[in-house]
């Protein structure tokens, strides 16, 4: 005789057990979860930043670079801790990603006369630590190292003239003729090389020297009707006073000089002048 099959009671008494106990795991878990939360994210400290940073901006001029710019050399010790790796930071940006022991860096090929942020930070396996930063004003390069290249507003005033009918589209100068033209140079040597030889539009090449850019010239005398006549000799002589950055280069802002001029025609008397020279780079 098979044993008697559970009322109903006891299957209720079961399900609603098995109802019970679901619900005190589905309470346990979210109590879990709560708990979880509560505690925050892991409290693992971060690396700490990289100390003693220092910048130094300085001026890279060819050959030892490229071209004519600005750069900032940094250094900084290594901090303790858990570090994987040093982030170099330029305004903000990551510039470089290095190893964690490397402790300098180059920053090169910056604008010339700029302000930046720089700055360091560690990098961990619990996150990175605070930035360790700097602002920094890149240096400008002497006037030396710039280029006569472009086009230049240049004003001639007079100095002396003698027996001479037109210059420059002066009739009859003399001391004190003053007139106001676009004069354009070209530099002989790549853009952003430094200082170097330039050809000036309206006559030939200028040499360079430093802060000073000279060339004479030849040429037949406007003024001479028929017969021989001896050559205009044409004398430059520049001076840099200060340059500035111009698309990624240094080129001459303001310049100051002389010209003369000298020749002679058959039976006259000889023509000369000298002409005080300033020039300002057009916009």
């Amino acid at each position: 005789m098979s044993e008697p099959g559970p009322t109903d009671a006891q299957r209720h008494l079961r399900v609603s057990g098995l109802v019970a106990l679901a619900v005190v795991m589905v309470v346990a878990a979210v109590v879990g979860v709560v708990a979880a939360a509560s505690r925050g994210p892991s409290t693992a400290p971060r690396p700490p930043a990289p100390e003693d940073l220092r910048a130094r901006p300085h001026v890279c001029i060819p050959p030892a670079c490229d071209r004519v710019g600005s750069g900032i050399a940094l250094t900084w010790s290594t901090p303790d801790g858990d570090v994987e790796a040093i982030e170099v930071l330029v305004d903000g940006a990551v510039l470089a990603r290095l190893g964690p022991t490397i402790t300098r860096y180059e920053a090169s090929d910056l604008w010339i006369g700029r302000s930046y942020s720089v700055g360091v930070r560690a990098v961990g396996s619990t996150g990175m630590s605070p930035t360790s930063a700097l602002e920094v004003r890149t240096p400008v390069p002497g006037p030396e190292e710039a280029q006569l290249d472009g086009a230049y507003r240049v004003r001639q005033a007079v100095r002396s003239a003698t027996n001479l009918s037109t210059l420059d589209g002066m009739h009859h100068p003399g001391p004190g003729s003053q007139t106001t033209s676009t004069w354009s140079f070209s530099s002989l040597c790549a853009q952003g090389a430094g200082a170097c030889a330039a050809n000036w539009f309206r006559w030939g090449p200028l040499r360079n020297d430093g802060t000073r850019y000279e060339g004479t010239f030849l040429s037949r005398p406007g003024d001479c009707v028929g017969g021989p006549s001896t050559p205009t000799t044409t004398t430059m002589r520049l001076v840099v006073e200060r340059g500035r950055p111009s698309v990624g280069h240094w080129i001459v802002d303001r310049f100051h000089g002389v010209m003369s001029v000298h020749f002679s025609c058959p039976g006259d008397s000889p023509s000369a002048a000298v002409v005080r020279i300033e020039g300002r780079a057009r916009l």
